[in-house]
């Protein structure tokens, strides 16, 4: 479960190893084979796709969590268990929290953290934060010299209306939120990635809004995600997915790799924006077939998957499920 510590203890990283990939077809019940046959006969997922998954962002949009709640469950938004699932967090830090921001590295060692270190003063707090962890630190343009060692794990901040055409941001750029059209308009032209959207507020539907349109990484609140229908002001984390994926079929329905935690293929299954919504409400493996409608696994069989994290390719063509299998498998 995903906990932003409270206390001041420090719990070890366990390292997680991947093994190579293997498809079980043959070991599952009969049950759950026939879903999975009528999959692998029409799905062409290579395993270049599979390992291009570790190399990007997961999720076309960053949830933000704010550090200063500690373990305090939001009573709005998603839940920590759901947060968990996404495998991405961003955080702002400062030198006031760094203590509680190295505890959660260390103790969610396969979390992605992007974390927002413009208030922190200290360089060296800020190399600290890099070397426990974290993907990626967003800096003021003046550190960046200082931490130049780092190369594309440090991404300049940048103010929106402070970008031109002619600057060159090779390891991508954060924008503040402002007036970032004409600026989200020049970096995309200029081939900048990846570019990432800070979301007031004030104004938070158009920014995500206009972060689509630029092929941009809005940093949305965790409190303003949901799983569903949303209310005003907050948005469907199926959505957001589901609109960013492409897919070849009339359907709109995605292929899905299904793999353990140790990185060893399971199956290829399918997925729509109503299956990946009720495998986030459920925590549990539930996907989409195209005879049968939602195909929650293990339903018949027993032989059930816990759900542990959810992302899409580089090319955005695919979505990777990791989970934890109860029983035979697929």
């Amino acid at each position: 479960m995903f906990v932003v510590p409270s206390a001041r203890e420090i719990v070890p990283p366990t390292p997680i190893n991947f093994s190579p990939l293997m498809l079980h077809k043959k070991t599952a019940p009969p049950s759950d084979r026939r879903q999975n046959e009528e999959v692998l006969d029409s799905l062409h997922v290579s395993y270049n796709n599979i390992f291009a998954m570790d190399t990007a962002l997961p999720l076309p949009f960053l949830p933000s969590v704010d550090l200063g709640k500690g373990a305090t469950e939001s009573e709005i938004g998603l839940t920590r268990k759901q947060l968990s699932y996404l495998g991405c967090v961003h955080f702002a830090a400062t030198s006031q929290n760094v203590d509680t921001l190295l505890q959660f590295l260390q103790r969610h060692v396969s979390i992605e953290a992007y974390i927002d270190v413009t208030e922190v003063k200290s360089t060296e707090d800020i190399i600290i934060i890099l070397d426990a962890g974290a993907r990626k630190v967003f800096v003021k343009p003046s550190q960046l010299d200082a931490l130049s060692q780092f190369e594309e794990r440090v991404v300049p901040v940048v103010e929106a209306q402070g970008t031109s055409s002619t600057a060159k941001y090779p390891n991508g750029v954060y924008l503040t939120s402002g007036s970032a059209k004409e600026s989200l308009g020049n970096l995309k032209d200029a081939k900048v990635s990846p570019i990432f959207l800070a979301t007031s507020a004030e104004d938070i539907e158009s920014t995500v809004k206009l972060a689509t349109e630029h092929s941009a990484i809005p940093i949305i609140p965790a409190t303003s995600l949901v799983v569903g229908t949303p209310s005003k002001g907050q948005f469907s984390v199926d959505v957001l997915i589901g609109e960013s994926w492409t897919s070849d079929r009339s359907d709109k329905l995605v292929p899905t790799v299904v793999t353990d935690e140790r990185g060893i293929a399971l199956g290829l299954v399918y997925s729509s924006r109503e299956s990946l919504a009720e495998s986030i409400k459920t925590g549990t493996g539930v996907y989409q077939s195209r005879k049968r409608g939602l195909w929650y696994k293990g339903a018949t069989s027993g032989d059930t998957q816990v759900l542990v994290r959810i992302s899409l390719d580089c090319d955005q063509d695919c979505l990777k499920f990791v989970v934890r299998q109860k029983g035979r498998g697929m």
